[in-house]
């Protein structure tokens, strides 16, 4: 009889450890700081920027994909100003072939624009992609958000190798050593096939 017992007290200790849990994972993820781990498949993402140009992952297979993923406030777009430039300036220098090999895909969380704000959104992606010389993409269903786990009101930088794999992944600010580490990380998925 006391055997049995001590079962079932071990046995609701198990349940509500593995509750406990759950619901952190779960409460984790909905606040968005669950984030996709290296080395898992990237999930196929649709979006599309102020002037009404569509940005299909899947029509890219076979590229690196290099993904930013901001809020809108100046300081979370600006949080690796540093980096964002170093990395354009490296890619402009590169061959054709290489250029050719990288798509840069700066994505800005569009969920909170209501639709009598839409226009507003849409024209403010335009200005913005022709003042920074790249398209900015807009999330605007959130499912790149919701897909991806990506955190909320925070700088998101994401890489995705040739096969669809994530080989990179963080949220905040990015140091110089490891702006090095990204760019080494780049020159070997670019030289894979």
């Amino acid at each position: 009889m006391k055997f049995g017992s001590n079962l079932d007290v071990i046995s609701r200790g198990t349940m509500r450890v593995g509750f406990f849990c759950f619901f952190f994972w779960f409460l984790l993820a909905v606040m968005g700081l669950a984030q996709i781990p290296v080395g898992e498949k990237a999930p196929d993402f649709r979006v599309v920027s102020g002037d009404y140009k569509v940005f299909s992952s899947s029509s890219l297979k076979g590229k690196v994909m290099v993904i930013f993923y901001d809020t809108r406030e100046p300081e979370v777009t600006e949080k690796n100003r540093q980096m964002k430039d170093k990395l354009k300036f490296l890619l402009e220098e590169q061959p054709e072939d290489v250029k050719n090999s990288i798509v840069v895909v700066p994505i800005i969380n569009c969920t909170e624009a209501t639709w009598s704000l839409k226009p507003v959104w849409w024209a403010n992606l335009v200005i913005n992609s022709i003042r920074e010389g790249v398209t900015i993409y807009g999330d605007w269903d959130g499912k790149f958000f919701k897909d991806y786990q990506v955190i909320d009101k925070e700088t998101n930088f994401i890489i995705i190798d040739r096969k669809g794999i994530i080989r990179y992944s963080k949220s905040g600010r990015i140091s110089p050593e490891e702006t090095e580490q990204i760019i080494e990380l780049l020159k070997r998925l670019v030289a894979e096939n």
